[in-house]
């Protein structure tokens, strides 16, 4: 089953390996997805280097089926973002005893 984490839950992890007060990592943590969604906001990708890649994906507007009652509706036009792990994480992962 998936663990469900937050960003309180990883800054005490990277608090306690290094020392520092679980506040400041909190910020620096939510400084950093900060950045991370605004970069994405712009059209960018964000590689972080031995982890992975975001990419904002344009899709646009569609037909589609309303299920309850059969009737053709427009989806409209949304961006979406994939992740895309790099090489390193996918060995490392596939490298665990899962």
């Amino acid at each position: 089953m998936a663990q469900v984490t937050n960003i309180k839950k990883i800054a005490e992890y990277v608090a306690a390996n290094n020392g520092i007060s679980r506040v400041s990592t909190e910020a620096m943590l939510k400084d950093a997805f900060s950045f991370i969604k605004d970069e994405l906001r712009l059209g960018e990708e964000v590689v972080i280097a031995e982890f992975g890649k975001f990419v904002p994906v344009r899709r646009e507007c569609r037909p589609g089926r309303n299920p309850h009652t059969g009737g053709v509706i427009e989806i409209p036009a949304r961006v979406s973002v994939k992740f895309k792990p790099l090489k390193s994480l996918r060995d490392e992962v596939n490298d665990a005893d899962l």
